[in-house]
């Protein structure tokens, strides 16, 4: 019966003789074991006929006839073809026999030298992508280890070292070489990586062949990541990859540089310094940086100050202002309040002593060290050896000038600071380390304080897990409260009310065998979730002030897809912890400044509103506000600009002219450190806000 028509037209069109030969062949080529020898065989036959015939019709032979013709015309393209030469002896068909067996010998003796050679070379070029030989650099950065945070730290590590032409890059991991070098080709573009070269090298951090093969003796300074899922795991290995740096390799010249190590639990900061019998010593060579504590006192600033994350972002980024330390001989018995004026290309911060202080807390019997002070009083005297620490472009871009003195009009205005008011805080998801993070939170909110809990792990566990962690079997500020639900669950998130409480922090949890990418999707469906219901309640535009959002990514490919959530603030954990790794890899007496700043004892940094310094409406530079700062015992960083300000600047977003003819400085919603123009004059109004460090 025939097919209908449009089912006619529907059919396939047929296979092509050539199309069905060819699978044919393949099926066959790839199922029949003796496929290759069949396949040698037949090119052998049809090259000698190709060949005789090819003698035939230029007149070979002509003197035989005949089935002795077809016989030495074989004999003689076989000859040419195998390389006995295929020249005719007569009727010795006895010595051609010999004469073939003699050339299948040579083909086997020359293969067996020719694979001989190949394996050489071959094993020669193995070696070369595998990374074999020795590391021969000298002062270059070590990076040991590999995880999610190795290319941001290599990104700041190129940066860093621009400003003097590039510099090498050594990595030792438990990782394929060839996997390594075309992660970075394929992340890192040759341009990208701004002169610095990139070498990798396979081995086991705790070998001493792996730690010798990269050199590890002449690098001026180690990273040391944290690689394992479990933190007790993690931890452990970091301590025995300090102990074969550290102690091992003395007996081939010791170490050049120091050792920044990543740890995942704050209690294991003194245990990774146990191998070095020198108390001294262990402080200047292991920087010990725990990278969840780290993030979690930025998320908790945050919470109650919008907008820090990406001032320490500008900050830690060689690509923005950095720390810088120098002495300056001609700053010698200034006071610290003069030389507050006399950079017009730096922010000065503080004082590296030029002798440590050593105290001792007469309560507890505990010695501290005092190398360096922050926000010092402004009578303090320059010594002699005493480093200045500033905020600046880079290290070659300041040098002190003459002193600036301003009139300010009068000091500040007379408005105390607002006293700190009892909060409510959200955290949701839950992490081992979370009992450090709570009890971070009890030293920096007010009496009265609420912290909620909210996470799928049930209450008993949850607690069991945190006090075995450390946490404080009582507070001074705070109260805990339980939830338990699936925070990607609307009608769970529903139930703990996120428009009611004064901040939500939302962590990322990290599964194993999952990529940062994959684990940031639960934060981002929570984070709708919880701006959601919080629109909800007031509105689009008033909800952002209303209640705080603080999300913690791992990915920065996230950041993007974070605006539909409108959050206050967000911290690219991966990103944050590979800028202070990088930060205290080229300067390691930043790791105590980074500490200090992120403690909430003594001075740390703070957005504060315009109206603490001066009337809205008033025009001043930044060498002004610097002094009306100076009389808070304040040091002005710098300043946000309110681009939404209910009162519309002159030359609000049009051209820069017009900014400069105003008197305002682009970009809005940004902050501003360490400007450029310290000169120029501002125009400050409601909503403005000035980024100092001060000590609440």
């Amino acid at each position: 019966m025939d097919q209908p028509k449009d089912q006619a037209d529907d059919a396939p069109p047929p296979v092509s003789w050539s199309e069905q030969k060819s699978y044919d062949f393949d099926n066959w080529y790839c199922t029949d074991p003796n496929a290759q020898v069949i396949c040698l065989i037949i090119v052998n036959i049809v090259c000698v006929v190709v060949l005789g015939v090819l003698f035939a019709a230029t007149g070979s032979m002509a003197d035989k006839d005949g089935l002795d013709f077809m016989a030495e015309v074989t004999w003689m393209a076989w000859g040419q073809l195998s390389g006995t030469g295929g020249s005719p002896d007569g009727w010795l068909w006895s010595t051609r026999f010999v004469g073939v067996l003699n050339a299948l010998m040579g083909m086997f003796v020359f293969s067996l030298i020719c694979a001989f050679i190949e394996d050489a070379i071959n094993a020669k070029l193995e070696g070369l992508r595998k990374g074999r030989s020795k590391v021969v650099e000298n002062g270059f950065s070590l990076i040991i280890g590999w995880s999610d945070r190795i290319l941001p730290l290599c990104q700041q590590l190129c940066l860093a070292n621009e400003s003097n032409g590039g510099g090498p890059i050594v990595i030792l991991a438990d990782v394929d070489k060839e996997e390594m070098d075309a992660f970075f080709q394929d992340n890192i573009s040759d341009s990208e990586r701004l002169g610095s070269r990139i070498v990798t090298r396979r081995g086991q951090p705790i070998d001493i062949f792996s730690l010798r093969k990269v050199n590890a003796m002449q690098a001026r300074s180690i990273v040391c990541l944290s690689v394992e899922f479990d933190a007790d795991e993690a931890d452990a290995q970091a301590c025995r990859t300090v102990l074969a740096l550290t102690g091992a390799l003395t007996e081939y010249g010791g170490l050049s540089g120091h050792v920044v190590v990543e740890l995942r639990d704050v209690d294991n900061e003194d245990i990774v310094r146990l191998g070095i019998q020198n108390f001294d010593e262990a402080r200047d060579l292991v920087k010990p940086l725990v990278a969840n504590d780290l993030t979690g006192r930025l998320m908790i600033q945050c919470a109650l100050q919008p907008g820090l994350a990406r001032v320490f972002s500008h900050i830690l980024a060689f690509s923005g202002n950095e720390f810088y330390f120098k002495d300056w001989e001609k700053l010698t018995r200034r006071r610290f309040a003069d030389v507050c004026f006399m950079f017009n290309d730096a922010v000065p911060i503080g004082i590296k002593l030029a002798e440590e202080v050593r105290e001792v807390n007469e309560e507890d019997g505990t010695v501290n060290y005092l190398s360096l002070t922050v926000n010092p009083p402004g009578d303090y005297v320059i010594e002699d050896g005493d480093q200045i620490i500033v905020i600046a472009e880079d290290d070659d871009s300041y040098f002190p000038g003459q002193m600036h003195m301003v009139e300010t009009n009068g000091p500040a205005p007379n408005v105390m600071d607002p006293e700190p008011e009892a909060v409510t805080i959200l955290l949701i998801g839950f992490r081992r380390d979370l009992d450090d993070m709570i009890n971070e939170i009890d030293k920096w909110v007010a009496p009265g304080s609420i912290v909620y809990l909210f996470s799928d792990t049930p209450v008993d566990e949850r607690m069991q897990i945190l006090m075995a962690g450390g946490l404080n079997e009582s507070f001074d500020n705070i109260t805990l409260e339980h939830f338990v639900g699936n925070p990607i669950f609307y009608k769970d998130v529903l139930k703990v009310r996120p428009a009611e409480k004064s901040a939500t922090i939302v962590l990322t949890e990290k599964a194993e065998d999952k990529d940062g990418l994959t684990s940031d999707s639960r934060t981002l469906v929570t984070s709708l979730l919880v701006r959601h219901l919080q629109k909800l309640e007031y509105g689009r535009f008033d909800m952002a002030s209303k209640c705080t959002l603080v999300c913690e990514i791992l990915d920065p490919r996230t950041e993007n897809l974070l605006s539909m959530a409108s959050a206050n603030d967000f911290i690219c954990a991966n990103d944050f912890v590979s800028m202070a790794l990088g930060q205290i890899a080229e300067e390691p007496s930043i790791h105590t400044l980074i500490y200090d700043l992120f403690s909430p004892e003594g001075s740390e940094m703070h957005i504060k509103p315009i109206y603490l310094y001066t009337e809205h409406g008033s025009t001043l530079n930044f060498w002004e506000l610097t002094a009306l700062a100076r009389t808070r015992a304040e040091i002005c960083l710098g300043y946000v600009l309110k681009g939404s300000s209910s009162v519309e600047r002159v030359g609000d977003r049009t051209s820069t002219a017009d900014w400069n003819d105003a008197g305002n400085y682009p970009p809005y919603d940004e902050p501003v450190l360490n400007p450029f123009n310290k000169d120029k004059r501002i125009t400050f109004w409601e909503g403005d806000m000035v980024i100092v460090l001060s000590e609440d």
